[in-house]
């Protein structure tokens, strides 16, 4: 082989040689990361609860079984008591309070607490049929005066009892308050007090009671014994 020849192999190795070189020494690009896809968080929405709805007495107001004085009476409502209401009808509220059954109490004197709108529409229960009115309970005293009159002669004791009884009746026309089985006053429907004077010669014992009466009827409460001692 002639130098020549020789010469040009050598500058072609060379050449290939650096080529591979070069060809090593080549960065790759680099590849973009992927963006990483950020998903919102669903915060839970606060739902504000219901306030149950209430009514609130502004005086003292009966609660009946129905809408009117015909019912019985379930509870008196005091002033400033809070009952749940559970439905509505004409000029009435149903309502549930803490003790007793379901009952009625008019719109009047009562404020009402919370939403009513979606408050059952309630048929009013049957009119009661006519009965004897229910015997007051809890006769008693009020106070007592006792005197002796010394212009009579003889000296005559004076007895003054203010009497008081509980009405427990809706369909009375009034009371009558009996003396030893005499009767001594006579109130109309819902007074549940009175006061008798009665003069003796002799300190004794009296004997009361009250009766509730109607067109058909009237009932009796128990007897009380009062004196102003002997």
């Amino acid at each position: 082989m002639d130098k020549k020849r020789m010469s040009s192999l050598a500058l072609g190795l060379i050449v290939l040689m650096n080529s591979c070189k070069t060809s090593s020494q080549v960065e790759p690009t680099p590849t973009a990361a992927p963006t990483p896809t950020t998903t919102p968080i669903s915060m839970p929405t606060s739902i504000p609860t219901p306030i149950p709805p209430a009514l609130s007495a502004r005086t003292e107001v009966p609660c009946r079984s129905g809408p009117g004085d015909l019912y019985d009476l379930v509870v008196n409502l005091q002033a400033g008591e809070k009952v749940e209401v559970v439905g509505k009808a004409e000029a009435f509220w149903i309502v549930k309070p803490s003790e007793g059954a379901e009952c009625w109490v008019s719109y009047e004197q009562v404020d009402i607490i919370g939403g009513v709108s979606s408050l059952p529409l309630v048929p009013p229960p049957p009119t009661p049929a006519p009965a004897v009115p229910a015997r007051p309970e809890h006769v008693g005293l009020i106070k007592k005066t006792c005197s002796i009159d010394y212009s009579s002669k003889p000296a005559m004791y004076v007895n003054e009892f203010w009497l008081k009884w509980m009405d427990k009746s809706n369909n009375e026309v009034g009371f009558r308050v009996y003396r030893d089985g005499d009767l001594v006053a006579e109130v109309p429907a819902n007074k549940t007090n009175v006061i008798d004077i009665v003069s003796r010669r002799n300190k004794r014992v009296y004997y009361y009671y009250v009766t509730a009466y109607n067109e058909l009827g009237e009932s009796k409460s128990d007897v009380q014994a009062f004196s102003c001692g002997k």
